[in-house]
């Protein structure tokens, strides 16, 4: 014969009685995955970025070109609202630096915040090119990857879009 575990949990009552919560395994289990997320849940803190932009192909600096940045936060996938947080939130500190949209000067480069701890999702345009999304992640204070140039495989939604030529982009954080 199986048992479940229970945990009898004493609140202090303002008249000096307890109230006494068991919560069912279930919930306790829950509650257990929820510590360990919010745990696990990094402060993110602005991580200033040289981004580089040129062309794949003859490695030419691309002026002009539009980088934006969004910092991803940890998705929560609840259908109701639960302890708390309203049905699919978002836990953990959000991530939202200033500095998330920047213009390549004519040597291709331009600072730009990116959020430190966490993934990044980079979205690089330029007149006449396919546009470039990565997925850029970061520590507190480096970028773990993509090291070096990087270029997204993209599937080109148009004819026109298919026969531009691609963008690929570097980042650094100066030291």
């Amino acid at each position: 014969m199986g048992s479940n575990p229970t945990l009898t949990v004493a609140v202090p009552h303002k008249e000096g009685a307890a109230i006494v919560l068991s919560p069912d395994f279930g919930t306790m289990r829950f509650l257990l995955l929820i510590s360990l997320l919010l745990g696990a849940c990094t402060a993110s803190q602005p991580l200033p970025t040289t981004v580089f932009v040129r062309d794949s192909t003859t490695h030419t600096p691309v002026a002009q070109a539009s980088v934006t940045s969004v910092g991803l936060n940890l998705f929560l996938p609840t259908w109701h609202d639960t302890f708390g947080l309203s049905a699919g939130s978002t836990i953990g500190p959000h991530a939202n630096p200033e500095g998330t949209q920047a213009t390549t000067d004519a040597q291709g480069s331009a600072m730009l915040s990116l959020a430190g701890n966490r993934p990044n999702q980079v979205y690089v345009s330029a007149k006449g090119y396919q546009p470039l999304r990565l997925v850029v992640r970061t520590s507190a204070n480096a970028i773990q990857q993509p090291k070096g140039w990087a270029r997204a495989s993209h599937t080109p939604s148009s004819p026109d879009e298919a026969n531009a030529p691609t963008l690929e982009a570097r980042f650094v954080v100066p030291h």
